[in-house]
Formats: C-alpha cells, sequence, structure tokens
C-alpha cells in the first residue's frame, strides 16, 4: 500500500507547474500534474492552501500569469494578473464565472486551483504519457 505525499511537498510542485514545464522542455503539463501526486491529496489542496504557499513565493504568481497569457486553446480558464480576475474563456460562449479577488494571491490561486482541475478532466490525464516527445516518437514508429 502506497502512502499519499505530503500535501505541502504536492503544493509545492503543483505551483510550480508553469516553472518545470519551461525548464524540462518536453514535459507535458498533464504529466507534471500526475508526477505531483496531487489526486491523491487533491482535496487537502484548496485555493487557501495554495494562497498561502504563492504567499511565501510571490514570484510564481508571475510565472502563473505567464502560463495563462501563452495559452493557445478554444476554452480554458484564465488569470488576468494586473487586474487580479480569474473566469473561463470560451470561443463559443465568451467570458464567463469571471471573478475580481481582493488579493493578488487569491486570484491567482484560484486559477491555479480551476486550471488544476480542468487538466484533470483531460482525457490524457492517468495515462503516464511522460512528454510530448514521447508522444511524438510513437507517433512516427506508428507511422514509419
Amino acid at each position: 500500500m502506497s502512502t499519499a505525499p505530503p500535501v505541502q511537498d504536492v503544493v509545492e510542485k503543483v505551483c510550480s507547474i508553469p516553472v518545470d514545464f519551461h525548464r524540462r522542455g518536453d514535459v507535458s503539463v498533464v504529466y507534471l500534474l500526475e508526477e505531483s501526486g496531487y489526486d491523491t491529496v487533491r482535496d487537502a489542496i484548496t485555493i487557501a492552501v495554495i494562497q498561502q504557499h504563492l504567499q511565501a513565493h510571490p514570484h510564481l504568481i508571475g510565472d502563473w500569469a505567464g502560463y495563462s497569457e501563452d495559452k493557445r486553446c478554444s476554452s480554458g480558464w484564465f488569470f488576468d494578473d494586473r487586474r487580479y480576475t480569474t473566469g473561463h474563456y470560451s470561443s463559443s460562449a465568451g467570458r464567463s464565472h469571471e471573478r475580481i479577488a481582493s488579493e493578488r494571491s487569491q486570484a491567482c490561486a484560484e486559477f491555479i486551483k480551476h486550471e488544476l482541475e480542468s487538466i484533470r478532466e483531460n482525457p490524457s490525464f492517468g495515462s503516464g504519457r511522460k512528454s510530448l516527445g514521447e508522444r511524438r516518437k510513437r507517433k512516427h514508429k506508428h507511422d514509419a
């Protein structure tokens, strides 16, 4: 029987996803979330817990703002660091679920929690695929 990782370790890993995504290169965000252990302790990782970590490590907020700005998808959660706003965007329905927070760390924490849950809904979550490069290699082998 495996034990769940300590919540604080998982919070540190999930809050570092944008940094790790860029640092490691071809690792997918889905894989980074799987690797973090988030799924085993997700109920304990609340917006308040994430916010507390961000307050101790405010540089991570800018990393998440950049992650939000760099997303290229037809729908998903967003974080506006200038207005402390989070919400959901869909190309068909526009903006919804918009919320303005009183603190930058709160807005970012809300975005992170929504984003983590959204990633969990991705069909490839739990597949164990490590990286974008691995998927490309498999595809090329299959095509050959």
